[in-house]
C-alpha cells in the first residue's frame, strides 16, 4: 500500500456481508469509510487488467476505427471493484473511467 495514501473515503454501496448482490432490490445500501490507499491499489490493478485486454484488441473493425472505451466501476464496501455488466435505469456506477487511444 503506499504509505502517502493514508487517509479515508467515506462510500455509499451495498453491504457485502448481507450476500446479496448490485442487482437485488432488498440489497441494504450503506455508507462506509474506507483506506484510500486500499481503493487506490485495487483501482491500479483493475486498471492494469483492463490495459492488458485493451493492449490485445484490435482498434480497427472494418470502416470503422476504435477511439476510446468507456468501463463503469462499483466499489464495494471492502475497498474492492467490481466491473459493472448490464445496467437498469436505477443502478449508477460508482466509478466511470474513459480510456481513449493515444495518437502517435
Amino acid at each position: 500500500m503506499n504509505n502517502q495514501t493514508s487517509h479515508n473515503i467515506d462510500i455509499i454501496t451495498i453491504d457485502e456481508r448481507a450476500g446479496k448482490g448490485l442487482w437485488d432490490t432488498s440489497a441494504n445500501i450503506v455508507q462506509t469509510t474506507i483506506n484510500a490507499g486500499i481503493l487506490e491499489e485495487n483501482l491500479k490493478a483493475y486498471i492494469i487488467s483492463i490495459g492488458t485486454i485493451l493492449n490485445n484488441l484490435s482498434n480497427e473493425i472494418h470502416d470503422y476505427n476504435l477511439d476510446e472505451v468507456q468501463v463503469s466501476l462499483q466499489v464495494g464496501a471492502s475497498g474492492s471493484i467490481s466491473l459493472i455488466g448490464s445496467v437498469s435505469a436505477n443502478i449508477s456506477g460508482g466509478i466511470s473511467l474513459k480510456f481513449k487511444k493515444r495518437t502517435s
